[in-house]
């Protein structure tokens, strides 16, 4: 949800920065079209970002647990 708002401001800003370009065509449909593939650029972009972070958290908490496991497992044998 996040990723679709950056998505969406990012690309407004993508095709206002195209619309007041001088070797940029100014008709309504460049517009559109220019927002639509920087809005599917930009929230891919975003999206992957998302998915690295997450995908970092998810790892290292994960990496959390297994090592306060294995320093909190008793040994059978010292028993």
């Amino acid at each position: 949800m996040v990723s679709k708002m950056y998505a969406i401001v990012v690309a407004l800003a993508f095709t206002a920065n195209a619309s007041v370009s001088p070797t940029h065509p100014h008709n309504w449909i460049q517009l559109i079209v220019d927002f639509i593939v920087g809005f599917l650029i930009f929230h891919s972009i975003f999206r992957l970002v998302e998915y690295t972070f997450n995908a970092t958290r998810t790892v290292s908490a994960r990496l959390k647990s297994f090592i306060v496991r294995k320093k909190n497992r008793v040994d059978v044998n010292e028993l």
